[in-house]
Order: structure tokens, then sequence, then C-alpha cells
């Protein structure tokens, strides 16, 4: 039992680490493609699930608590057998391999900014706009695709 719960707690740190990387390499991706024109990271989706998993993070900071996937590590960690750790997942990784050492307020400072900074590239290099599903299926257009298609076809 203690290697299903041991195999838990890797899975759980790897799915752990690939959303805190989803959110590095995500933002960096965005910020790059701005400079260099790609237009695949002005994809919506793409740049709305990045949003919204930054935002959850800051909100989880902000208001207490400690992350499910911390707690889930922990558990799987103790039921193991293997050596916990105090904190949070984010800083006691961060302190045990590059020997980083910060108060908790940096952290939340730091996840903030990296929030604030995310939300301005929606202003600075906004998510290509999608037809709705409206617009797909009967036609329907938001006022200003209208004006939009009034104004392209007075040009004609």
């Amino acid at each position: 039992m203690p290697t299903v719960f041991y195999c838990g707690a890797i899975a759980v740190a790897v799915i752990h680490f690939a959303y805190a990387a989803y959110l590095l390499i995500g933002y960096f991706a965005t910020l790059i493609g701005w400079q260099r024109g790609w237009e695949w990271t002005r994809n919506f989706w793409f740049r709305a699930s990045h949003a919204i998993m930054i935002f959850v993070v800051v909100l989880r900071v902000w208001f207490g608590g400690t992350c499910p996937l911390t707690l889930l590590e922990k558990y799987m960690r103790q039921r193991a057998g293997m050596a916990s750790y105090d904190g949070e997942f984010i800083r006691h990784y961060l302190q045990e391999w590059f020997q980083l050492s910060s108060a908790t307020s940096s952290y939340h400072l730091l996840y903030t900014l990296f929030f604030c900074s995310v939300i301005s590239l929606f202003y600075l290099w906004p998510p290509r706009q999608r037809e709705g599903i409206l617009t797909q299926l009967i036609g329907i257009r938001p006022s200003h695709q209208v004006a939009q298609l009034r104004s392209s076809s007075q040009r004609r």
C-alpha cells in the first residue's frame, strides 16, 4: 500500500509542477509572441485558461488556505512513510533546489505582480476574438462586428 501512496505523491508533485510550468512558460511564450508576432499566443482558450489559473492561485494566496494539490501531496507522502515538508509546494521546492529563502509576504507580492502582468498582456497583446455560438448557428453578431461589417462594405 505505501507504494501506491508513494507513486501518488510523485504524480501529484508532477501535476503541481506542470501547473506552475504552464503558468511560467505560458507567460513567457505570450510575452515573446507579442514581440515576434506569434499568432498562436493570441489563442483565446490558451490565454483565458492561463489567466484563470493564475487568478485561482492569487485568490487562494490572498484569502488563505493551502493549495489542494499541496495538501494531497503531503497526505500521500505521509501515508507512504516519506518525509513531508512545511509550507507551500513552490516555496518548498524553490528553497530546496535554489536555496532561496523569503518571507511569505514576498510570495504573495510575487504572485500578485505576476497576475497583474498576465492581465496587462490581455491589453497589450489581446487574444483573437472568436465568433460566438450565436454567430456560428444563426448569424447574430455583436454590435461592434456589425459596425465593422457595415464600414467594410461601404468602402467597396
